[in-house]
């Protein structure tokens, strides 16, 4: 066959429909005849986008006037230099061919290697360097010798290159590249591919990234959210008409919705209950959202109908949606809490672990000192987040996701007036003789990160070694991981030692309940006897606290009790107001540190208190109008005399001062 017959062959593209083309586009097989290959593999040029059998040829006869055809030309013939050209020029013609083809759903790709078998589109993806399109599995290895990808490139994670290189594809979505960054980190399955095919469910991710993108802990929620509405998209093209999430917000088609729902969420009609009652409510507000945004689409197009009919689906919604979905999901949440078993740690077990932790720290300190390798630098990573969270009164999220420039910046000394209510007097002792992080607390204020001299020498060792190991010179975490732009997750990292450790109950070892009941006994017990007797005093009793709590005895009816020993009376990290539900007990190991401690009763408002919260509030008071969370800290921030108080607590008296006001009889 001569080239010029081969340059005007028909592509073979067979008829495939719109809700078919993600699946039947094809790539096929090598050719055999007999027993024989047969050499028919057409690539695509990139200037004429004709399919062609021998490409080089057809660019000297036909394109030799191109800046990167003639580029290859000042090569030897067969010389690697120009090999690499007809092979970089390969693969950006198949490329734009793809893309058409992907878009339209009709044809075949042009695959750098044919299978042995024909195969899905979606078993395919395309290089993020070379652009040549090759199969999912062999991806990864491919990257890492991509002659195109340049020498000292971040190399992604295997989970996450394929999200990276399907967007790549994709091409243009109208999406901002902070948003586009959230997806290429998402795992890429039919749900992730659902999302980034869906208009109105990119839309509804741009908007949360509006919303919470510039707090890098919300990022994973932003995923999550998106997933959510993804996989409901998927079930209803599965059991309903529905296709799209735009063609949910039709009145008629509320009950496939409802049904949608009831599947994703788990519903069991015999027992009328949800396995995952909290999606049903989550999924909820998402449609609300998505709802909103389909309308406002309509609206800007002109389609008035499309307007109307998302208005009446929303007014729909809140009629019936609570007798359908919220109540059964109510319910099924509130029988869980009361059957779940409300298991508090053993004391043992509680020390168990933080001698196991302590003794993993000491080995995988010397072996990333002695051999640096990824590792290595994994475990000791992993084991001082451990200690770290051990160490501190803070959230998991918290401490896992302290950037690396927070750590450069540490500090050692008294605390600011700034700091959130939640930080006990035990912590503020420890801030003069420890260096700490200050970072942002839940309650929007400034909390210590501490860090002993064991625990800061070993995070500098981290930080050396951090890109010798593979961490991303991108990546803004202190506990960052290899090949990856994300921090390593605290509460597997402790529930990796409480599997080691040889606990008695370690369903009971979470990281919330340990911080909760035995917060300070951790604390305590991490001071050697010299920081104690300078933080403490003389005559504390640390010494003697983890030899007297080897020989206690734990029975398991006398969990809750034990636990109550190390539960003195301070503020939860939350930053919520000491309500005085808690009961004061008296422990001589706690003797120097609670002096004169009395049960705390609720703090009575002063004057010049509401007098700070009314020039901010007062609006809203008349309004009638709760205050949002960053209202409030932004009215702490600005008012000195509110030092004491937390955002939660100024939400609450302005909630009281309207429900008061409602109550005043109108004159």
């Amino acid at each position: 066959m001569s080239e010029d017959n081969t340059d005007s062959a028909p592509k073979q593209t067979p008829e495939i429909t719109q809700k078919e083309k993600s699946s039947d586009t094809v790539v096929l097989p090598c050719s055999s005849s007999k027993g024989r290959r047969v050499y028919d593999k057409r690539n695509y040029c990139l200037y004429c986008a004709k399919p062609v059998f021998k490409l080089s040829r057809h660019l000297e006869r036909n394109h030799s006037d191109k800046k990167e055809v003639a580029a290859a030309f000042q090569y030897p013939t067969k010389s690697k230099e120009r090999q690499r050209i007809w092979n970089r020029l390969t693969n950006l013609g198949n490329f734009a061919h793809n893309k058409d083809v992907l878009k339209s759903g009709k044809g075949q790709l042009a695959a750098r290697k044919r299978p042995s078998y024909t195969k899905k589109a979606k078993d395919f993806l395309h290089c993020l360097h070379c652009r040549g399109l090759f199969l999912k599995k062999p991806m990864y290895r491919h990257m890492k010798v991509c002659p195109e990808r340049v020498k000292n490139e971040t190399v992604f994670g295997r989970k996450n290159i394929a999200s990276r290189c399907a967007l790549q594809t994709l091409g243009d979505l109208s999406i901002t590249d902070g948003f586009r960054n959230i997806l290429s980190e998402m795992i890429y399955d039919d749900v992730t591919q659902t999302a980034m095919e869906d208009e109105v469910l990119l839309q509804f991710g741009e908007l949360m990234f509006t919303h919470h993108g510039t707090d890098p802990k919300k990022h994973e929620y932003i995923r999550q959210y998106l997933r959510q509405l993804a996989r409901l998209v998927l079930e209803a093209k599965k059991i309903t008409p529905l296709e799209k999430l735009k063609d949910f917000f039709l009145p008629s088609c509320f009950p496939h919705v409802v049904s949608a729902v009831n599947v994703v969420a788990g519903y069991n009609a015999e027992n009328k209950t949800y396995s995952n009652p909290s999606l049903a409510i989550k999924l909820g507000y998402h449609l609300q959202k998505a709802c909103g945004i389909v309308e406002g689409n309509a609206v800007k197009s002109g389609d008035e109908k499309s307007a109307e009919s998302a208005r009446n689906f929303l007014s729909l919604y809140k009629r019936k949606w609570n007798k359908h979905i919220s109540a059964g999901a109510l319910t099924a949440i509130k029988k869980t809490k009361l059957k779940r078993a409300k298991k508090v740690p053993f004391a043992q077990d509680v020390i168990r672990l933080n001698i196991h932790v302590e003794n993993v720290h000491l080995l995988a300190e010397k072996k990333l000192r002695e051999s640096p390798c990824t590792e290595n630098y994994a475990a000791l990573a992993n084991v001082i987040l451990s200690r770290t969270i051990f160490f501190n009164r803070r959230s998991v999220l918290e401490v896992s996701s302290v950037e690396l420039t927070a750590f450069e910046s540490r500090q050692k000394s008294n605390l600011q007036d700034g700091m959130d209510i939640s930080v006990t007097d035990l912590e503020r002792k420890m801030c003069r003789f420890f260096v700490r992080i200050d970072i942002q607390g839940k309650c929007g204020r400034t909390v210590p990160v501490l860090l002993k001299p064991s625990l800061e020498s070993a995070i500098e060792l981290l930080v050396k070694v951090r890109e010798t190991c593979g961490v991303p010179s991108q990546n803004p975490y202190l506990f960052g991981r290899p090949n990856a732009l994300t921090a390593y997750a605290g509460a597997q990292c402790i529930q990796k030692y409480v599997k080691e450790c040889g606990a008695k109950d370690p369903a009971a070892l979470t990281s919330t309940k340990i911080r909760k009941h035995y917060g300070k006994m951790l604390q305590l017990m991490n001071l050697n006897e010299d920081e104690a007797d300078q933080i403490l005093g003389p005559n504390n009793q640390v010494r003697s606290l983890g030899q007297q709590l080897d020989d206690v005895e734990i029975h398991s009816d006398e969990r809750g009790q034990q636990a109550a020993s190390w539960d003195y009376n301070e503020p939860s990290d939350a930053g919520c107001e000491p309500t005085g539900t808690n009961v004061t007990v008296t422990s001589k190991y706690f003797e120097s540190d609670k002096k004169g401690s009395k049960i705390k009763g609720k703090h009575k408002w002063e004057e010049a208190e509401v007098l700070a919260v009314e020039r901010h509030m007062m609006q809203l008071i008349k309004e009638h109008k709760v205050p949002q969370k960053d209202e409030c800290v932004q009215c702490l921030e600005a008012e000195p005399a509110l030092r004491t108080r937390s955002w939660k607590g100024v939400k609450d008296y302005v909630r009281n001062r309207i429900t008061a006001l409602k109550r005043t009889p109108k004159q």
